[in-house]
This record gives structure tokens, C-alpha cells and sequence, in this order.
């Protein structure tokens, strides 16, 4: 299989060996925004503002998730050269600054 695109890919895996409409069904039945409002429990969710594949967070209505929206990490909060996750990093400081 050589794909050369994400949206390939998700054709080629997510389509044809996970039994997916397309990749549209996909994202449909797996993406988080269609039970957000059942979480019922304290979240931080983290984003950056430059992630190439999941746009930052639209406004949401449900108090016990609390958004976090940095200007660079890319995908996948990517580790530096000391293993730390960007990601890691605002998590702890978010905790942080929480506790007082």
C-alpha cells in the first residue's frame, strides 16, 4: 500500500480493513464532539493553534471541560529533546496555577 496523503490513508485502512462507509463515516462515528456534552467530569483539553490535522476547539457548552489553546505544537503535543511533551508542559502549568 503506498498512500500519499491522510486522506488516502484513511481510505485505504480506516474504509477498507476497519469496514468504514468512507472516510467521512469514520469521523462521524468517532468524533469526540458528538458525546462532548456527556463528559461529566473535570477535562483540560489542549490544542495548538497550528495543529495540521484538528482545527482548534469550537466555543463548548459544558462546564466541566476547560480549554486550552497554545500558539505552536503541531499534533500529538510532539516531545522535545529532553522527553517532554509541549503538551505535558501545559498540563502542568494549568494544574498549577488550578491548585493555587
Amino acid at each position: 500500500m503506498t498512500c500519499t496523503t491522510v486522506r488516502g490513508f484513511e481510505s485505504a485502512v480506516l474504509v477498507s480493513l476497519l469496514d468504514y462507509d468512507s472516510p467521512e463515516d469514520y469521523h462521524r462515528q468517532n468524533s469526540p464532539l458528538t458525546s462532548i456534552d456527556n463528559i461529566n467530569v473535570d477535562t483540560l483539553i489542549v490544542q495548538a493553534e497550528d495543529d495540521p490535522i484538528v482545527p482548534p476547539p469550537m466555543a463548548i457548552e459544558n462546564g466541566r471541560l476547560g480549554v486550552v489553546v497554545v500558539d505552536f505544537g503541531g499534533h500529538l503535543g510532539f516531545f522535545d529533546f529532553m522527553g517532554w511533551s509541549w503538551a505535558d508542559r501545559v498540563v502542568v502549568e494549568h494544574v498549577g496555577m488550578e491548585l493555587g
